[in-house]
């Protein structure tokens, strides 16, 4: 055994390419493990069930190519589809020899072709979104086949970090205004200020002290100082926001997450210098400021989309380009947050920093104040 190390390689990126696969099935016996029938038996099964699927996944992703236009995600999937070619060709060439061993594996064979049919297939649906959607829906369906088909433990999967649109704000001091559930995504703030050693307050409102989460853990945190202020409302009423508020310095950054009435009651007596973040349970109703029709053009697919005054802009986009990733269609996750080159944006949502703001749009809900857009898309 060497202890020589490999020498290093110019990228880590493989390029998909079909690669010939064959199988020397004359010089294969019906028992291919002697003296387990079964292991013998679940390979053939694998052999047997792998041209089907690998068939339909060459047919959605040949109707996915269109829409692709990122050329190396291009040629990863014209390769992704020869190497498919080739494994299912390989495969199925055990047909004819099950046969010559007295077996026939027709009646299987068919039920396998059908069953993928049935989960891969075309389906009469008029053209427009319903159309896109199954195709993305086929789409991952494949992903989740072949991950779970071919991924090992110990091999390398590349991940990105979660967003996180509710962030800990650098301050000189912190108040928290929780409702409920609400004081989930604000534990963990709390955690790492009492960590820290900053001055911060909490104010917790809920139904009841049974009923209130990690009620426990928070009073133990702001044990010192009379730091935690709990209201439940069987016992006190709705907590005081505007009394809290009061009390803050210049320069404060006010986290609240709760119903919307408690946010609505924070957001109206906040005092001048202090900054406030909010976590909604959902979407805020959007305003009633009316909608217009408007062009939006997607500089670098060449396309231009007309948004119709009853559709929002993800939809008329996702009709040209399926890809564009999205998740809430209210405008609080951020997900669909897409780059403005031209035009005036009329925002909807109530997530995007005043920066963001000036060349960014969240257009699950947001339009234009105009006639057009240009997306950088």
């Amino acid at each position: 055994m060497s202890n020589t190390q490999p020498a290093p390689v110019a990228s880590e990126r493989t390029p998909l390419k079909a690669r010939k696969v064959s199988f020397a099935w004359e010089k294969t016996p019906l028992h291919w493990v002697p003296g387990d029938p079964f292991t013998t038996h679940t390979i053939n099964v694998l052999h047997l069930l792998l041209p089907a699927g690998e068939r339909w996944f060459i047919h959605v992703y040949r109707q996915v190519l269109p829409y692709i236009h990122d050329e190396q995600l291009r040629q990863d999937v014209i390769g992704f589809i020869g190497q498919e070619a080739v494994h299912s060709q390989a495969h199925d060439d055990v047909l004819p020899r099950l046969k010559e061993l007295g077996l026939d594996p027709t009646p299987y064979t068919a039920q396998v072709d059908w069953f993928f049919e049935k989960l891969l297939g075309d389906r009469t649906l008029p053209p427009g979104r319903a159309r896109t959607w199954w195709l993305m829906e086929r789409v991952a369906l494949i992903a989740a086949i072949v991950v779970h088909e071919r991924l090992r433990e110990g091999e390398e999967v590349e991940v990105r970090d979660p967003r996180n649109r509710f962030p800990l704000a650098e301050a000189p001091a912190y108040l928290f205004v929780a409702g409920g559930i609400g004081i989930t995504p604000i534990l963990p703030m709390l955690r790492s200020v009492a960590a820290s050693g900053a001055d911060w307050r909490l104010l917790y409102g809920g139904r009841s002290r049974a009923t209130m989460p990690f009620l426990d853990e928070i009073e133990k945190l702001g044990a010192e100082g009379g730091r935690v202020t709990v209201v439940a409302e069987d016992e006190a009423g709705h907590p005081d926001a505007a009394a809290a508020l009061a009390d803050t310095v210049e320069g404060t950054a006010v986290h609240c997450c709760g119903p919307e009435p408690l946010m609505d009651a924070v957001g109206a007596a906040l005092p001048p210098g202090r900054t406030l973040h909010l976590e909604r349970f959902t979407a805020a109703a959007a305003a009633s400021t009316g909608s217009a029709p408007f062009e939006v053009e997607l500089r670098r697919s060449g396309r231009t989309v007309r948004v119709p005054a009853d559709r929002s802009v993800l939809a008329a986009v996702r009709d040209e380009l399926p890809y564009v990733s999205y998740s809430c269609e209210q405008g609080f996750c951020g997900t669909c947050q897409q780059r403005v080159l031209e035009g005036e944006i009329d925002h909807r949502d109530e997530l995007l920093t005043d920066s963001e703001r000036d060349d960014s749009m969240l257009i699950c809900v947001s339009r234009c104040r105009g006639e057009r857009l240009v997306l950088d898309l």
